[in-house]
């Protein structure tokens, strides 16, 4: 306690040292960037906070492809976390969320670069992070995805980058003024920004690793296999979730009818051929006079959460074919990947979902029925499928009559299928003779966090220990959760640095996919 106690003064002390450090610029491709020195528990490092890489998507280029940022005179004052882009607050839990005094803007295609004070010859690897939720939440200036301590402690640049959410960034009409896919396609252009001026930060542009989690795993995974990714990174990282993670998938008919059922929502006219763009001018150009909070409001009015809104589509430049089909081909755009998942991802995303209707908190008060019910609700809705056998396998057994087992037999049904399963079954199928898979599991949950009792190691829980952002969430850190953290930055460093992960082999299985992967390295504290 003494030595973290400790490590909290010069965190003060740096906090107040860094203020008076003015002259950090680095030259980039759209001029001198200034950035600041920010404290860490292992001393400052220089951070480069809310740097352009694409022009504002604003006016007639809301729902358009990004365009690079152009060159400027002067130095950018890069000093300060960019406004996050268009959602609505969220709390999943008290670490991640989005509150309403929270800075949101369309003009949010930022990134920000944490990188040593210390700059030997020889260049450091580049961790490049891509956040998740659900495509519709999160960004690159909540506390929770502060990668300050993950450059300090394991000697990396860590780049975090933001991308459009929900119809911002991913309504299609199957036009280019709204081709759909816009958040990837932010993505691509932030990492060939990266891949540019990696050297001017100290980074080495071949030695890029993408980390992404949720629904920013599912998005490393299309940069694996995407003709237009290649070449922008060397290896990967994909924390809980994949592309066959089909709740982040819309089809063409769900495009369409996202597309129609916001334009009626804001009194818009509809283009009789949707997908195929005839009409759909008149659309967008109504679309693009509402404002940013109307177009959020009627997103909500006919999804539930958000969560059946604007999702990626296949069949355009950036994810051609299923993924399957891509990874089947062998084209894949690096040879190395880590691939993890936690002991229960469903139990946090049950008691998001059914709180509102049941007291999740307590978990004597909940039945079985009711969590059969829920369990049932979130196939038929979000998959589109009634799978009773499914259901009847979870919940079979006297044992489950409800209370904690009901929870985890529902949470389990929902995690195993959409997180779990999707995230083994891509790195089964990532593996071949020129390929290199590992895979962890993370059975460690942070100390403070607020779950009910019930809740298992869960969705989004890697998070903190991943980025090394416990460090400044909980100020009163616990011994195991320094280890946590201290374990997955260093696992995060050495594959970043190496593309191993050696020691013990286990089996994963689950009952739904019931696959097997080799070379699986467990992580716990």
């Amino acid at each position: 306690m003494i030595s973290t106690a400790l490590s909290f003064v010069l965190l003060f002390l740096w906090g107040v040292s860094c203020q008076r450090d003015s002259d950090i610029t680095v030259p980039t491709t759209i001029g001198r960037v200034r950035g600041i020195l920010v404290p860490t528990t292992a001393g400052p490092v220089h951070a480069f906070l809310g740097v352009p890489f694409a022009e504002p998507p604003v006016g007639p280029a809301r729902f358009k492809k990004p365009q690079p940022k152009k060159p400027r005179t002067g130095v950018l004052d890069a000093t300060s976390y960019p406004p996050m882009c268009p959602q609505h607050p969220i709390q999943f839990n008290n670490y991640y969320l989005v509150k309403n005094s929270d800075r949101i803007s369309e003009d949010c295609l930022f990134l920000n670069v944490f990188t040593p004070i210390r700059r030997e010859k020889s260049l450091k690897p580049v961790v490049v992070y891509i956040h998740g939720g659900f495509f519709l939440y999160g960004g690159i200036s909540m506390k929770l995805h502060d990668a300050s301590e993950l450059s300090a402690r394991e000697d990396l640049v860590v780049v975090t980058i933001a991308y459009r959410l929900g119809a911002f960034g991913f309504l299609n009409v199957g036009t280019e003024d709204a081709p759909g896919n816009m958040g990837l396609h932010d993505q691509i252009l932030a990492l060939n920004w990266i891949k540019s001026n990696a050297r001017a930060f100290g980074g080495d542009p071949d030695l890029i690793t993408l980390v992404g989690q949720s629904a920013g795993a599912f998005s490393v995974g299309i940069h694996l296999i995407s003709p237009k990714s290649k070449g922008l990174f060397k290896r990967a990282i994909m924390q809980s979730g994949s592309p066959f993670t089909s709740t982040l998938v819309n089809s063409n008919d769900d495009a369409a009818y996202g597309a129609g059922a916001l334009a009626r929502a804001l009194n818009c006219p509809m283009p009789m051929m949707m997908m195929q763009g005839g009409g759909a001018d008149a659309m967008l150009k109504c679309l693009r006079s509402k404002d940013v909070d109307s177009i959020l409001n009627a997103t909500a009015s006919f999804t539930i959460e958000g969560l059946d809104g604007f999702l990626p589509v296949i069949g355009d430049d950036v994810i051609p074919v299923k993924p399957a089909l891509a990874l089947r081909s062998g084209k894949l755009n690096a040879r190395e990947l880590l691939a993890g998942i936690s002991e229960a991802e469903g139990d946090g995303l049950i008691h998001f979902m059914a709180k509102k209707f049941y007291n999740t908190k307590d978990a004597d008060e909940v039945r079985k029925d009711s969590m059969i019910f829920v369990a049932r609700g979130t196939m038929i809705t979000l998959l589109g499928i009634d799978s009773k056998r499914a259901i009847d396998r979870y919940f079979s057994g006297s044992q489950v009559q409800g209370g904690t087992k009901a929870l985890h037999a529902a949470a389990d049904l929902i995690g195993d299928s959409q997180l779990g399963c999707p995230t083994v079954g891509f790195a089964k199928r990532f593996v071949s003779p020129d390929t290199r898979v590992f895979m962890y599991k993370l059975s460690q949950q942070p100390s403070r966090i607020n779950w009910p009792k019930w809740v298992r190691p869960t969705h989004a829980d890697e998070i903190a220990f991943a980025l090394g952002s416990i460090f400044k969430l909980d100020p009163q850190i616990s011994l195991s959760d320094v280890r946590a953290a201290e374990n997955f930055m260093h696992i995060i460093s050495t594959f970043s640095r190496t593309g191993r992960m050696a020691r013990r082999v286990i089996i994963v299985h689950y009952v739904l996919c019931a696959v097997k992967v080799v070379r699986v390295q467990p992580f716990e504290a």
